[in-house]
């Protein structure tokens, strides 16, 4: 009986790897997939809580008051942040860097404030190029208000 195989013992390893292999495969594809949707998730809330802070008028970064966008403030904020060089200083005050192990990256982020009616941009802050690929996460969200007795869109892209 010495160095036979029980062919019982050879098909309960079989299963036994087969469910083992299976589970490993499943747990890796739903991992990236919640990781994914959890950066979107994180995106598209820090886009709110900028949206959130700019449309408040209780910071000094708003741009608007109770009654709609102030024009003071708009200007004030566009001298402040807007530039090549200066977004370094947006980033910072807006708190867009993820710390990684080793190295603080920033998030990009992109500040628009346009009269529809006219097309006419009053703000624009940031980064114009916007990844347009498809794999590219980024989260927008638009506000609504008045500038100067006409509407205007607040645009924030966050990637």
């Amino acid at each position: 009986m010495k160095g036979q195989l029980v062919f019982e013992f050879i098909i309960a390893g079989l299963i036994f790897f087969m469910i083992l292999l299976y589970t490993i495969n499943y747990l890796n594809f739903n991992v990236s997939d919640y990781r994914s949707k959890f950066y979107q998730s994180r995106m598209q809330s820090k886009a709110v809580q900028v949206s959130e802070i700019l449309m408040a008028g209780r910071s000094n970064l708003s741009l608007a008051d109770e009654s709609g966008f102030n024009k003071t403030k708009v200007s004030f904020f566009n001298s402040t942040y807007c530039g090549f060089s200066k977004y370094k200083k947006l980033a910072e005050d807006f708190y867009m860097y993820e710390n990684l192990n080793y190295i603080s990256v920033p998030n990009n982020i992109r500040i628009e404030l346009t009269l529809p009616s006219s097309g006419e941009t009053i703000l624009d802050c940031g980064p114009a190029n916007i990844p347009r690929t498809i794999n590219a996460t980024k989260a927008e969200i638009g506000r609504v208000g008045i500038y100067e007795g006409q509407a205007a869109k607040l645009s924030i892209i966050v990637w």
